[in-house]
């Protein structure tokens, strides 16, 4: 199976496997986006994006069907909740012009509770996705998200088991901030970095970032 990811600047494309709870990469690939295609997760140019998308799949000769794409972007609000114990809904829900959908992140906490990735996000932003890769004769079995990708992953690394920490994902001049304290994902953000990475004050943004939410989890 192929999994894609598009960011502010490129596409990306990992193919593998997971077998017996084991996962197996088979082949990584990366194609970058003309300047302008993509802001914030939103299409700004579907005729470029989708040239390079079909353009990519043919050089590579990548599958086209069972695909999975993980997306990212301020049309996304994300925010983990506890909840009552329910019978799991498996369509997703409209609200108005909006979506919402949510996964399962712990079916059952020592409280009683259920923790969920809640997701809100508005349709013309799913279809946009939908639409583009139907253009490109490629078949999505599933739309991600890319916290619920992170948690995925980080549950699977023993070395950070019941310990507190963040992660902090840098999207051209978006940065993406992740707390996690004892297994459990705590937040989620989105900054806008002003300066540039050659900057002298690019340093200083991101450590301010670092630094509120290390005053977050404090206040926690």
């Amino acid at each position: 199976s192929a999994h894609v990811y598009i960011t502010n600047n490129k596409i990306q494309v990992l193919t593998g496997s997971c077998v017996k709870n084991k996962l197996q990469v088979v082949n990584f690939y990366e194609e970058p986006l003309e300047e302008g295609c993509i802001l914030n997760g939103i299409i700004m140019n579907n005729y470029s994006l989708q040239n390079t998308l079909t353009q990519m799949w043919q050089k590579n000769n990548l599958p086209t069907k069972d695909v999975t794409l993980v997306v990212n972007g301020s049309s996304i609000t994300v925010k983990p909740l506890k909840i009552p114990q329910v019978n799991p809904k498996k369509d997703i829900e409209g609200v108005q012009n909006m979506l919402v959908d949510y996964s399962v992140v712990n079916p059952k906490n020592q409280d009683g509770s259920c923790s969920i990735l809640a997701v809100l996000s508005t349709k013309e932003f799913v279809t946009s996705y939908i639409s583009l890769f139907k253009e490109a004769k490629i078949e999505l079995d599933v739309i991600d998200l890319v916290q619920n990708c992170l948690i995925k992953m980080m549950k699977r690394l023993k070395s950070l088991q019941n310990k507190t920490y963040a992660v902090f994902i840098l999207d051209k001049n978006m940065l993406m901030q992740c707390l996690f304290s004892n297994d459990n994902f705590v937040m989620t953000r989105r900054s806008r970095i002003l300066a540039d990475p050659a900057d002298e004050g690019f340093e200083r943004e991101v450590g301010q970032n670092i630094n509120s939410i290390i005053q977050f989890n404090k206040s926690e």
